[in-house]
Parts: structure tokens; sequence; C-alpha cells
């Protein structure tokens, strides 16, 4: 029995946004010829740490996010859902209670 089905309004999950984050975040890193122990170092964090953005495991903080959008040039829209210069409209839930 289902219990609970995404609504076509829903956000896409953390874990969706996670997956096309790292994705993004490798094909940038590989577009400028960088290794990752290299990336880890410009923006001056652990390779580890790294590596957990690119297989989409974990989340950056903010500050970090921004710095990353700094070091490849791109917006944070564009690391976190891929819509550079789209108008792309994103469901907020509803907050009232």
């Amino acid at each position: 029995m289902l219990l609970w089905s995404m609504a076509k309004n829903d956000p896409p999950s953390a874990e969706i946004i996670r997956r096309g984050f790292g994705t993004r975040l490798r094909a940038l890193r590989k577009t400028r010829g960088w290794e990752p122990k290299q990336t880890a170092a410009r923006l001056d964090i652990l390779y580890h740490r790294y590596m957990k953005y690119e297989e989409g495991l974990r989340e950056p903080p903010f500050w970090l996010l921004v710095r990353m959008a700094r070091l490849y040039s791109v917006t944070t829209d564009f690391l976190l859902i891929g819509a550079e210069g789209e108008n792309q409209e994103i469901p907020i839930a509803n907050l009232d209670g």
C-alpha cells in the first residue's frame, strides 16, 4: 500500500538535489582539468569532504556553496538546481501550518 507519493508541485527530494549538485560539481571541475585534491585545496577544505559533495552524499554549508560558485564563476542556483538564467518555479511548502 502506497502511503505517500509526491504531488506534482512538491519540490524535489534532498537526495535528488544532492545527486544533481554533485554531477554539476564534477563536470565543472573536469571542464577545468582539475583533480579533486587540487579543487579541495582551492576551496580550503579536506579532500574527503570535497568528494562527499561530488558523490552527492553531503550538502555543503552556505558559505562553502558561495565559495564554490565563485570558484567556478557560476551562480548558486546553477550549482543547486542546474538552472542558469532560467526562471524555474520551485514550490514552497505552506508555512502557515
